[in-house]
């Protein structure tokens, strides 16, 4: 139980959100498993047992990928059992078992695959299911919805499943229905090895570190909620 209101400031570095506490945590809501080479995590007074590495990851692979201030992660087994907001656009992120001190109505709007957030976002005028990772540098969607549209660019990115790729981008229309207001958004195409993960799970893309840094996000029980001016 985090009994306390802990809060913390957060910060993007290469893509990457940190949580200034010395840890060295990186909030990652895509990871379904959080980890710290000392085998805890502290959450203000609280201190939560978990892994010391995962068998697709170790501080060794985020000190070369990320950074050397890179550690650990918070991940959703943590971060689906407490009530949590994170507020990119201020730089600020916060933890506890009460939502009590959110005045403002927030819209519940997700799916859950297994432990992980899924949101239905508009994405040139198409449904599609979206894996929310705020350890993703790069949002991706599958080929079908970028069909005869012109690559804009590349990209450089790191997947534990396949090493180091190339990925190519494209802009994409997408809102989040029904209140928020369309806006482009690059998206990257995944690779076969991603590719096929998604196809397992249904999904048909992942919502990267770009959707942290429009909207300020609610997560209670597991279930996301995004406020109701959206933006």
């Amino acid at each position: 139980m985090i009994s306390d209101f802990v809060s913390f400031n957060i910060k993007l570095h290469n893509h990457h959100i940190f949580i200034n506490d010395g840890q060295g945590l990186i909030l990652d809501t895509g990871s379904p498993l959080s980890f710290h080479p000392s085998g805890v995590i502290e959450i203000g007074e609280t201190k939560i047992p978990v892994p010391s590495y995962l068998p697709e990851l170790s501080s060794d692979y985020l000190h070369e990928s990320i950074s050397d201030d890179a550690k650990d992660l918070l991940g959703m087994d943590i971060i689906s059992k407490h009530v949590t907001m994170i507020d990119l656009r201020n730089g600020l992120f916060f933890i506890n078992d009460d939502a009590s001190y959110l005045l403002e109505p927030f819209h519940h709007i997700n799916f859950l695959i297994g432990n992980l957030i899924g949101v239905v976002m508009q994405i040139n005028e198409k449904n599609a299911r979206m894996v929310v990772d705020s350890a993703a540098p790069i949002s991706y969607i599958g080929r079908n919805y970028t069909i005869r549209q012109e690559c804009v660019g590349v990209a450089q990115d790191f997947s534990p499943y396949c090493g180091r790729f190339e990925t190519t981008l494209y802009e994409c229309q997408t809102y989040a229905d029904p209140f928020d207001v369309p806006y482009i958004l690059r998206y990257g195409t995944p690779p076969p090895a991603v590719s096929r993960m998604l196809e397992l799970l249904q999904i048909d893309g992942i919502l990267g570190v770009d959707f942290f840094k429009r909207f300020r996000l609610l997560i209670k029980n597991g279930r996301l909620f995004l406020p109701q001016q959206g933006i």
